[in-house]
Order: structure tokens, then sequence, then C-alpha cells
């Protein structure tokens, strides 16, 4: 068994003098995000009818982060790291259409 096996979630705090790095010690801005969907219905004929879609997913394109560097060692400690939930994603876009009879 390690020698922290026993503190739950303190594992990346661990300092080698057997410290641990202030939980709260790290700047998490909270998550900004502005989504949009624009919809467009267009009517053929009878009951068909077609709609064009497009949705853009954090529109202003502003970073989001959720998890830091708490490595003191690593020459990036403090830095954010990659965390591949959407909600932390760079701008996106997609298009689309659906169809009705």
């Amino acid at each position: 068994m390690g020698t922290n096996a026993g503190i739950t979630g303190s594992a990346n705090r661990l300092r080698r003098d057997g410290t641990l790095i202030p939980r709260n010690s790290f700047d998490r801005s909270d998550l900004h995000r502005v989504d949009m969907r624009i919809q467009k219905r267009f009517k053929l004929s009878g009951r068909v009818t077609v709609d064009g879609i497009a949705e853009v997913f954090n529109m202003f394109n502003h970073a989001n982060y959720n998890a830091f560097v708490t490595n003191e060692a690593a020459a990036n400690y403090r830095q954010p790291q990659h965390d591949s939930n959407i909600a932390f994603q760079p701008r996106t876009m997609q298009f689309g259409f659906r169809t009705t009879f």
C-alpha cells in the first residue's frame, strides 16, 4: 500500500516532504460559454419540410480550464491541463438539416 493510499483525492497534491499543496491554491475561474442555434424551416410541397440548422458551441472561444498541473517539480506547474469534456473545448460549429414528410 502506498504512503498516501488512505488520503482520498490528495495523491496529486502530495509533496516529497509529505506535506500537501493547499487545496484551494489554484485559481479556477468560472466557466464561460455561449452556445447558439439557428434553425430555419422551408416548406417544399404539401407536408414536406426541410429544416436547416447551424449550431455554435463556445461562440466567443473563451478559454475554460478544469484541471491544473499540481506536481511542483514539473516545468509546467500551475499551468492548465487539457480536459476532453465538451464544456472545456474551444469553439465548435456544426451544420445539419432535418426533413419531415
